[in-house]
């Protein structure tokens, strides 16, 4: 294996030896490497560090970490790689404010418009964005503007953004935008075509942020740089800033992710890095940072290996999955440029009934709501572990259970409109299916989602409609999920 900048001592290997030791740990954290909590404890608080004079920095990295992070680079193929302490969520935090800039800021949006424009304090944004581009926008006191993708009548599923979209978008903001920010793939695993849009966002002067937290996996695993294991990919097809969830596909503790710089704007990419070091941790974990490295390292050395076992299990459970009656792949008709196949996302009679059977044969599915039941795979996932789940699909799939009454999912934007007095829609009028359909007509203060998948059904001056209404009341009446209700900051 090539070493980057000399020493080639995993994170991990310089935390075990540096514990062995025995040195006098007068520094935080506060268990001084000794596991007073329980015996479990004990090899985890050993490699459990704080920044010393030779243990790197992750804010201003100039050894371990800053190798580490190269190899991430250099594995997905962007220009800067970045460890995230804080998920994804710390890094489209950080891109948004790199491009906007903070609230109250007099520096703000300079990509290829001039400097101090202070004009450009609009976000583009898909509305199936996750919550967290949405508080990222308010934090900022961005303005919102809305990309609608299309949305798959029967299923509710959002399908891809378009690349025209994306120039429309861009145009009806006469020059105000200074961020556009899709998500691909989608939790359902749908992908856009992020080249075409990238493309335009080029031409336009403005920077594009993909959130990618489900695929950290796509297009790795290639060979002669060609297309990777599972196809798609951000970075390679020109996005400025990717974000991605290590732990969500690859094998990564919980909480880690990764943001790739890979536009030529070397400002932004100054304050991109600056607005990372605001908004992470003063005091990162160093076994976060270790597992993100053992994950880039593994992927170097077999992540081809690894990445087509996953892909062949996942076509097998598709080939089962054919042979059912009553329960399909989702796999739309058009409107979807791709689909990531390690989303085993089904349309089922009656997904909470499905889920719930699995759940007694000690299997964990991702999310049931309405008919769609979602198998989230990911590098861990074995063969054993399909046939466990196909085993009691198959069962299910012979006995009766009733169809789910359907509501079909509102295909429109929900209007704007002005809040009034006697029209503001607050968290009591959407507590209940009775207190949603007599707000009809009211504005929202609110944000409303359903988590997962951690997507706004409503946001705050969106208006209440019927249709959107009465998908929201009988989403309630299911009693399969609660709305989440968030007021933005003031």
């Amino acid at each position: 294996m090539a070493m980057i900048n000399g020493n080639d001592k995993s994170i991990l290997e310089f935390l075990q030896s540096r514990a062995l030791e025995g040195r006098a740990r007068l520094h935080m954290p506060g268990h001084k490497g000794r596991a007073l909590t329980g015996e479990f404890w004990d090899e985890l608080f050993k490699i459990d560090l704080t920044e010393l004079p030779d243990t790197d920095d992750l804010h201003e990295p100039e050894g371990m970490i800053a190798r580490s992070q190269e190899r991430a680079a250099a594995l997905w193929g962007a220009k800067r790689s970045f460890y995230l302490v804080g998920s994804s969520t710390a890094g489209i935090l950080a891109g948004v404010l790199a491009c906007v800039g903070g609230a109250g800021s007099s520096r703000i949006n300079t990509h290829a418009h001039g400097a101090g424009n202070k004009s450009k304090k609009t976000v583009i944004i898909a509305r199936n964005c996750h919550k967290s581009v949405y508080s990222a926008c308010d934090i900022a006191r961005a303005r919102k503007s809305f990309i609608m993708p299309d949305i798959d009548p029967e299923s509710g599923i959002f399908l891809s953004v378009r690349p025209e979209q994306a120039s429309e978008a861009i145009e009806r903001e006469k020059g105000r935008a200074a961020l556009v920010v899709i998500t691909s793939p989608t939790y359902d695993g749908i992908i856009s075509d992020v080249s075409g849009i990238a493309r335009v966002c080029r031409s336009a002067g403005v920077p594009l942020m993909v959130d990618e937290a489900h695929g950290a996996h796509l297009g790795l695993g290639s060979s002669g740089g060609g297309e990777g294991v599972f196809p798609g990919g951000a970075v390679r097809a020109g996005a400025d800033i990717v974000i991605q969830s290590l732990h969500k596909t690859l094998p990564s503790l919980t909480q880690t992710g990764i943001a790739h710089f890979c536009s030529e704007d070397k400002e932004l990419g100054g304050r991109f890095a600056s607005m990372l070091a605001r908004v992470q941790s003063s005091s990162p974990s160093y076994v976060l940072m270790a597992s993100m490295d053992a994950c880039v390292r593994l992927m170097e050395c077999r992540g081809a290996e690894l990445l087509r076992a996953w892909r062949d299990n996942c076509e097998y459970a598709a080939e089962e999955i054919a042979k059912f009656k009553n329960v399909r792949l989702f796999r739309p008709r058009a409107g979807a440029f791709g689909i990531d196949p390690s989303k085993l996302c089904l349309i089922t009679p009656d997904a909470g009934i499905y889920a719930e059977k699995l759940r007694k044969d000690g299997i964990d599915c991702e999310m049931a709501l309405g008919r769609e039941l979602l198998l989230y795979t990911g590098l861990g996932t074995d063969r054993e572990d399909i046939d466990r789940a196909m085993e009691v699909l198959r069962r299910l799939d012979s006995e009766n259970i009733a169809e789910l009454s359907h509501v079909p999912f509102p295909l429109k934007l929900p209007r704007r409109g002005r809040v009034l007095q006697d029209n503001a829609i607050s968290e009591a009028g959407l507590a209940s299916p009775e207190a949603v359909l007599r707000s009809i007509g009211g504005v929202s203060t609110v944000y409303a989602w359903a988590y997962p998948p951690g997507i706004p059904l409503i946001c705050p001056g969106e208006r209440l409609d019927r249709p959107l209404a009465i998908w929201l009341a009988a989403f309630l009446a299911s009693g399969r999920g609660r709305l989440h209700l968030d007021k933005p900051p003031v």
